[in-house]
């Protein structure tokens, strides 16, 4: 099964992974929780593993299958950090946010965000022949390197949050009530279902295979 990206799941005695089919799948999914904890545990019970809270680790992103156990290609590419709720930013704000910051801090952008220099030097070059570069030109090169591109959105986003800079997000008003628990619990075992094309069955076992040694 070729996929693109796996949610990394480590226990005190395995790793187990689960293959999304995109990365905006994998935060659509993730984003219904609040901590690396209940995102685990809300994952196996819905599969239906049977491991304790206990022996829980870790939990992160990959896209090579031959890496799920390097748990730093985040801290590398930071679109593989794992998107909680509290990071379900406003899309708006993050790009005001992000104009801003490549307005006064263009050099060190150009270092940042990869790609962002080519842009830059591709707009000056066509449009800016004749004159200097204004705020109009600067908002509209960082929109152009955004584009309509989840991946570069969200890196946008945790490279911001990393140096500390704040970024508006979505605020959920949420009622624990028993009623509202069971919807949101199938409503994230929806997300699962869809994200990763497979039913609790087949992801039940797509995972007994990883545990007799068979990776696919």
């Amino acid at each position: 099964m070729d996929r693109s990206i796996y949610l990394v799941m480590e226990f005190d005695d395995k790793i187990i992974y689960i293959p999304f089919k995109s990365l905006k799948d994998i935060d659509e999914y993730t984003t219904g929780f609040d901590n690396q904890l209940e995102l685990v545990a809300a994952t196996k019970d819905i599969i239906g593993l049977d491991i304790p809270n206990e022996e829980i680790l870790d939990a992160y992103l990959s896209e090579d299958i031959d890496k799920i156990d390097d748990d730093m290609q985040e801290f590398n590419n930071r679109y593989l950090s794992i998107k909680y709720q509290k990071d379900d930013y406003d899309k708006s704000d993050l790009e005001k946010t992000f104009i801003k910051y490549v307005s006064n801090n263009i050099n060190d952008a150009f270092k940042e965000f990869n790609g962002l220099k080519n842009i830059y030097d591709n707009y000056i070059s066509k449009y800016l022949t004749n004159r200097n570069i204004a705020d109009r030109d600067t908002m509209k090169i960082a929109l152009l390197y955004l584009g309509d591109n989840h991946k570069r959105y969200k890196e946008c986003y945790f490279i911001l949050k990393n140096k500390k800079i704040k970024i508006k997000t979505k605020e959920k008003n949420i009622v624990y009530n028993e009623e509202n628990i069971k919807k949101m619990h199938e409503e994230d075992k929806m997300l699962l279902v869809q994200g990763t094309n497979m039913t609790i069955d087949e992801l039940n076992e797509y995972i007994n295979r990883q545990t007799k040694g068979k990776r696919r």
